[in-house]
């Protein structure tokens, strides 16, 4: 719908806040993918994007973005369908983002990315939604 596309794309602006309020330790490695470090910046983002009432369903989303399919995500554990729609879209595009731009700073081929996607279809990430951002992106539609 119009309104949860909204919400999404709200998600997706402010998602990555609490990177910016609570950056990375001056010990911490910035390669360090630990979930402790994600859920202390997932938290500090969503304790300000909720404090609007107009933002608080796409704070909800930013707090499910990190939740994996399998139920190994963070910070509720939730799973497969418990997890919301938007939540996981974000995920995804998150996911590509980040690797995309790992990629291009390491010098490895893009085809990479969608393969890496692939892979986690079913574990992190929903298989519908990795198929659907593929197919969006024309990238080895065959292989999602």
């Amino acid at each position: 719908s119009e309104l949860e596309t909204t919400t999404l794309e709200r998600a997706a602006l402010l998602h990555d806040l609490g990177k910016f309020i609570a950056p990375e330790h001056e010990d911490e490695d910035p390669l360090d993918l630990s979930t402790r470090r994600w859920a202390r910046q997932v938290d500090i983002a969503v304790s300000v994007i909720e404090e609007s009432p107009a933002l608080r369903a796409a704070a909800a989303l930013v707090r499910a973005s990190r939740e994996c399919m399998d139920g190994s995500g963070y910070p509720l554990g939730l799973r497969g369908g418990e997890i919301p729609i938007g939540a996981r879209v974000l995920h995804v595009a998150d996911t590509f983002d980040a690797l995309s731009a790992v990629c291009a700073s390491l010098g490895v081929t893009q085809e990479a990315v969608p393969a890496e996607l692939v892979r986690n279809a079913g574990s992190r990430f929903d298989p519908a939604v990795v198929a659907a951002c593929l197919r969006t992106l024309d990238m080895a539609p065959e292989a999602a």
